[in-house]
């Protein structure tokens, strides 16, 4: 089974390409910021729901997934830390 971290990465990156998102000014695949911010999580202390929250933290308010999507998929510590990242 994959982690908790891999299980977030993966889908969001899923979700941020199927809305075609990019980064503005780079057109860069817009996954590349929730992974800078996943990075920036890991340089602190953190727990494994902290670093999938990272990944996961735009994907409400970006794409069609919503709180209860998280809570389902990653629980519900993810989904209030999601929920707190507004």
């Amino acid at each position: 089974m994959n982690s908790l971290e891999q299980r977030a990465k993966a889908f969001a990156t899923q979700v941020h390409q199927n809305a075609n998102q990019l980064r503005k000014y780079t057109n860069a695949p817009y996954i590349v910021h929730p992974a800078a911010v996943a990075e920036l999580v890991r340089s602190v202390p953190h727990s494994p729901e902290m670093i999938a929250a990272a990944w996961l933290h735009d994907t409400v308010e970006d794409t069609q997934v919503t709180l209860d999507d998280i809570a389902q998929r990653f629980g519900t510590v993810v989904c209030r830390l999601c929920r707190n990242a507004d």
